[in-house]
């Protein structure tokens, strides 16, 4: 059995890859039966990448796949391009830090293999709202109630940064078109919309050490707008 980890990176912070190596032997020590790889795709990053760090990823893990975009494209685009050269049974994707707790991501690899789910998407607990800014919580709670009324998708919280599927998930993965953090959104529409795809979900902890930081004003806007012309064109799309 396989597993592929994609993670997106862009302007990590200091000691990002010792992060990305400890988290790999904790998940190979808890799942001895899996053999697992790490996709890094770096999104054009300006700074926090060094010839060193990857030089010492790829010595650290036996399965290592390091891809770069010649600019920053997006989140969306840059997990698409980690997931297209996937190649394992399954595949989770997640962020550079590993913000959700060790147990969070086997329940989830667990709820995904065991039940024979399709995709299966990390939903964040109410207990998520306590550690992060009060700009976040509403930000993420506005979110859920649109996406929920508007878009009547299996889940309402699709910004969790912890969501894997098989390779049936994979084709679906690859339909989206959208370049920003918003891929999610498009994700989960698409594959709710075909009925023979299983879709499952399953309740993700945050980390204690992890920090989620204000949305810039600017990164904010950008998104509303992106936020706006997606629904727009997800509504338009012709029923399967």
């Amino acid at each position: 059995m396989t597993l592929d980890i994609v993670l997106p990176c862009f302007n990590p912070t200091v000691g990002w890859e010792t992060t990305v190596i400890d988290n790999y032997k904790q998940l190979c020590a808890t799942l001895p039966e899996v053999e697992i790889s790490i996709i890094l795709v770096n999104d054009g990053a300006n700074y926090g990448i060094e010839n060193y760090m990857v030089k010492n990823l790829t010595n650290s893990i036996p399965l290592f796949i390091y891809l770069e975009n010649n600019k920053n494209m997006g989140k969306g685009y840059t997990l698409r391009k980690g997931v297209e050269q996937a190649k394992g049974d399954y595949i989770i994707v997640t962020d550079i830090d590993f913000p959700y707790t060790n147990n969070s991501f086997i329940n989830l690899f667990n709820e995904l293999k065991n039940n024979n789910l399709d995709i299966c998407l990390g939903v964040r607990s109410e207990a998520y709202y306590n550690n992060i800014p009060a700009q976040r919580t509403k930000l993420s709670k506005s979110l859920r109630l649109i996406t929920k009324k508007l878009l009547k998708l299996p889940v309402d919280d699709t910004q969790c940064g912890l969501k894997g599927f098989n390779k049936i998930g994979k084709k679906v993965f690859l339909q989206t078109k959208t370049n920003s953090y918003l891929y999610d959104i498009e994700f989960i529409y698409l594959a709710s919309r075909d009925n023979s795809i299983a879709i499952g979900s399953e309740v993700v902890l945050l980390k204690n050490e992890t920090k989620i930081p204000n949305v810039k004003i600017s990164l904010l806007f950008r998104e509303l707008l992106n936020f706006s012309k997606l629904i727009l064109s997800l509504k338009l799309k012709p029923k399967l």
